[in-house]
């Protein structure tokens, strides 16, 4: 035989001796709930069986039917009266529907729950329709299985979902070194939930019966709102528990009894994992945008980025280039002079001197605007001091205070953007803010700070309507992950922003 039968055969018989060994189980569990026993194999044992069915590949779906099969043959050794053979047939039939609504199962939350819901309503239709004569209740026959698939369907998805879709670590010798993390916190979160329900279902005086369903509506919020739809049905789970606490002090023929316990597991389990799906959908939505907020980022880094190397390109090469040709012109213009003895040519001479002054002021002017060339003249501390000092703050009175500390190397983007918005507020106030101290504290590292703060008029929001100062400072800002802060009033102005580190 070749290996691949060798483990299949393998994994089908341990894969029936566990179905059976869970089906038997379950229908014990079910018959101490139900009055009759043909409600209890259509009550956990066929709701396992077909969660095992979705979340399992099709090469082993033999091995399932095979062992409820083998659980139905056990029973009917031991209880010949009932009617097992239409409860195989009920079993057989479930086989079709599975193959065909299968096919549409993607393994993701919301396709995954929806097909077990169709599902359901599916085998429970079928249950209805071919299996009147199994019970003198319909109503029980319907609600049983499809209470228990609302139950047992979500806990199939969660072990398949937890055990055999997630990467597992390799066990090694590292294994000895890693500290075990456990979330006490969670434990005990649960723990109290568990007989927070306990207590409302076996203490709460008859008067408070009705309160019951609302205290239980506490829990699967507070879970909802924490661990998602996981977390709603976790704690529908302790409220089934308790429910069924609850439900052992009835008879156990009380057909109303057993209706309104499978009525409240139904209806807190699918308000529970709707509560629980809505939150989850809008965690993930929210998810999404926190991501795209992170790439949009990055990408208005490396676009800004970008622009400054563009920038600086350019710069040097208008100072290269028209330099030279504007010192080439001059230098042409003074030969021509000095050659010229009558000086017929000395006004057109001149005329070229002078334009070429002109070009070479134009050209300085926007080499200033495409990048502060003192920057690369001399260091950061020293080009703020030259800003400030070229302001003329001493001339009018005006006290300026510089702190610059350096904590960590800077980019030449960050020491750049620092340098404009620096140079464009002192400008405001030297323009407007007829200040009589200004103190700017600059911080430079991993998050590089700027402060820029005066005691002058201060300004409202409508003077920056029509002025792209202060706006363009917080675009940028914005635009490359920091945070800007602006503020202002008859005291003074207060400018606060930070910048990531951006490489």
């Amino acid at each position: 035989m070749k290996k691949a039968t060798v483990n299949w055969v393998i994994n089908a018989l341990c894969i029936l001796f566990f179905v059976l060994c869970a089906w038997v189980s379950l229908w014990v569990i079910s018959r101490f709930l139900l009055p009759t026993n043909t409600l209890a194999v259509v009550f956990l044992p066929f709701a396992c069986r077909l969660g095992l069915i979705i979340t399992t590949r099709r090469t082993y779906w033999a091995a399932i039917y095979l062992a409820e099969w083998l659980a139905l043959a056990i029973l009917f050794q031991y209880l010949p009266s009932q009617d097992w053979l239409r409860l195989g047939l009920l079993s057989v039939l479930s086989w079709p529907i599975c193959h065909v609504l299968t096919a549409y199962a993607h393994r993701h939350h919301w396709p995954f729950l929806l097909l077990a819901s169709v599902a359901g309503l599916g085998q429970s239709a079928t249950i209805v329709s071919l299996g009147a004569t199994l019970s003198s209740d319909n109503m029980l026959l319907l609600l049983a299985p499809l209470t228990a698939m609302l139950i047992v369907l979500p806990c199939c998805y969660l072990l398949t979902f937890y055990l055999f879709s997630k990467p597992w670590g390799m066990v090694s010798a590292r294994i000895a070194h890693t500290p075990i993390l456990f979330h006490w916190r969670d434990g005990l979160i649960c723990s109290a939930a568990f007989i927070f329900n306990l207590l409302i279902q076996t203490q709460l005086p008859p008067s408070l019966d009705r309160f019951a369903p609302f205290c239980l509506a506490i829990p699967i919020i507070l879970f909802a709102l924490k661990y998602g739809w996981q977390g709603a049905f976790l704690a529908t789970l302790f409220n089934s528990l308790a429910l069924v606490v609850a439900h052992t002090d009835a008879s156990a023929t009380a057909t109303v009894a057993t209706v309104e316990l499978l009525l409240s597991l139904a209806v807190q389990t699918m308000t529970g994992i709707g509560l629980g799906l809505a939150v989850q959908r809008q965690r993930d939505l929210t998810t999404g945008i926190q991501q795209q907020l992170r790439k949009n980022q990055y990408l208005s880094r490396q676009l800004i980025s970008t622009e400054e190397k563009i920038r600086r390109d350019i710069a040097r090469e208008l100072h290269d280039d028209v330099g030279q040709n504007i010192t080439a012109i001059k230098t042409h213009a003074n030969i021509i002079k000095r050659l010229d003895n009558d000086h017929a040519y000395a006004p057109y001479v001149q005329v070229i001197e002078d334009m070429s002054m002109n070009i070479y002021q134009s050209t300085k002017t926007l080499l200033a605007q495409l990048r502060p060339t003192v920057l690369d003249d001399v260091s950061f501390d020293d080009a703020v001091s030259q800003l400030a000092h070229d302001m003329g703050f001493a001339v009018q009175g005006i006290d300026i205070k510089l702190s610059i500390t350096h904590h960590h190397p800077v980019s030449d983007t960050v020491r750049v953007t620092l340098y404009r918005i620096c140079q464009e507020a002192l400008n405001n106030i030297h323009k407007h803010a007829n200040a009589r101290h200004v103190a700017v504290v600059i911080s430079l590292g991993h998050t590089s700070a700027l402060q820029v703060t005066d005691d002058g008029c201060g300004f409202t929001p409508k003077d920056t309507v029509n002025g792209f100062g202060l706006k363009g400072i917080r675009e940028r800002v914005v635009a490359m992950g920091g945070d800007c802060d602006i503020q202002s009033n008859q005291n003074g102005t207060s400018l606060t922003l930070s910048l990531p580190h951006i490489p």
